[in-house]
């Protein structure tokens, strides 16, 4: 009780003569009495959010799973994933069908007989460990979801989950933990998660057995474009907290001018290199894009819509939102709420900041640039017939059967609708 006190009232500290019975029990402050703590201001808010969700990624963004050291049964899951590729994966889909879907999954379900501690070994993990598991059994769902490489149709026409136990158990356990609100895998998990950024490799690979340079690339480079884009991108967090702490004070800022140019970088990154000969729009189509899909339950799978860049920069702007962030951890969605509700452009062109309007008007400028190019990659990459499946534009599928034009149309009006609110 003496910290409270002499913290709130330095002069009611006893001092080093005086025990704290001799000080008059009238004269101490009931608690009702003590002045509430000041709330935090906006910079306080995001910092605050910025550094939880460091923590949840094993104190770095993007994440930095540990591989190493995990309790015997998620070995055994880890094995599993690594299995799983090299048993799914073909070149030439026409060879593939529902006898495949089904022995796949029950070689996995066999796999995973005797599992059942998995959720107690999933609560001893430390956070980076507990990054690293969710992308192996996101991928070991994914693996069971389709059951073979390439995505096959009498796949897609399944609308319910029937995941095996285990897996159901550690999906649930993982996605509570991380706040992700989605049946299936989502970017973090999936990607996220499994590219290194460090050692430029994925832990899990569809492909990487079939031994074809094109193959791989297109799936290492689909993975390392998202991650390495919020890399370059870093100095961007740090300075939407300053420059909500610069607001707070009633000063100008020009902390986006650095922010401005890193996410040039990060656009610039993704535009030199989604292209052919890295990212091979037939490889990417048949052999990558349909497995991250989900459409179990209702639930899409990942996609480029959950890119915490771009949500963090349509925050920032106020740029309204199109979906619900189910796909985002807790602590991506918290920043990125804290930022939203922190109204910074608002607030720099209400107020007397005439340098922190005309730099967050530039990153505008910048998204919106981005988003008039990106339009066009995105359909080229989906404008793609496949006939072993239905498309799966934007890793959901509704709709599917309407065919390939239908799914386009609908997805370019969704684009250009983001276009049309950037600004």
């Amino acid at each position: 009780m003496s910290f409270l006190v002499s913290w709130w009232y330095p002069s009611l500290a006893p001092s080093s003569s005086s025990s704290p019975s001799s000080i008059a029990s009238d004269k101490l402050p009931s608690p009702s009495s003590l002045p509430p703590p000041p709330p935090p201001t906006t910079g306080e808010e995001l910092q605050a959010a910025w550094t939880s969700l460091l923590e949840e990624g094993g104190g770095e963004w993007p994440p930095n799973p540990d591989f190493t050291d995990w309790p015997p049964v998620l070995e055994r899951l880890h094995h599993l994933a690594l299995e799983m590729g090299p048993r799914t994966g073909v070149v030439d889909p026409s060879t593939l069908g529902q006898r495949d879907v089904d022995a796949n999954r029950a070689w996995l379900v066999q796999g995973l007989a005797g599992t059942d501690e998995i959720v107690d070994a999933l609560r001893s993990l430390d956070q980076r460990r507990l990054c690293a598991v969710s992308a192996c059994v996101a991928w070991l769902c994914h693996y069971y979801r389709w059951g073979t490489t390439p995505v096959l149709t009498c796949a897609q026409q399944e609308t319910q989950s029937h995941l095996p136990a285990p897996l159901t158990a550690a999906m649930a356990y993982l996605n509570l933990r991380l706040g992700i609100l989605s049946t299936g895998g989502s970017l973090t998990t999936m990607v996220y998660h499994n590219y290194d950024v460090h050692l430029d490799r994925l832990h899990y690979s569809l492909v990487e057995h079939l031994g074809d340079a094109r193959i791989y690339s297109s799936e290492l480079w689909m993975s390392k474009l998202f991650a390495q884009m919020e890399r370059i991108a870093l100095p961007l967090f740090g300075a939407c907290i300053r420059l909500a702490s610069d607001l707070d004070a009633g000063t100008d800022s020009e902390a986006m001018v650095e922010a401005n140019d890193a996410i040039r970088s990060a656009f610039s990154f993704g535009h030199r290199h989604m292209r052919e000969g890295t990212v091979n729009r037939d490889t990417w189509a048949r052999y990558v894009g349909g497995f991250f899909a989900w459409s179990w339950d209702g639930c899409p799978g990942a996609s480029g819509s959950q890119s915490f860049l771009i949500q963090c920069i349509d925050a920032l702007l106020g740029i309204p939102l199109t979906a619900p962030r189910t796909h985002l951890t807790s602590h991506q969605r918290r920043f990125v709420e804290a930022l939203r509700d922190a109204q910074l452009r608002q607030r720099a062109n209400a107020g007397a900041s005439p340098l922190a309007a005309k730099s967050l008007d530039e990153t505008a400028r910048i998204l919106k640039t981005w988003r008039l190019g990106h339009i066009r990659r995105a359909i080229y990459y989906e404008d793609v017939d496949l006939p072993e499946r239905k498309p799966t534009i934007g890793r959901f599928g509704v709709d599917a059967d309407r065919g390939l034009a239908v799914m386009l149309a609908r997805m370019t009006a969704r684009l250009r609708d983001r276009i049309t609110v950037t600004m």
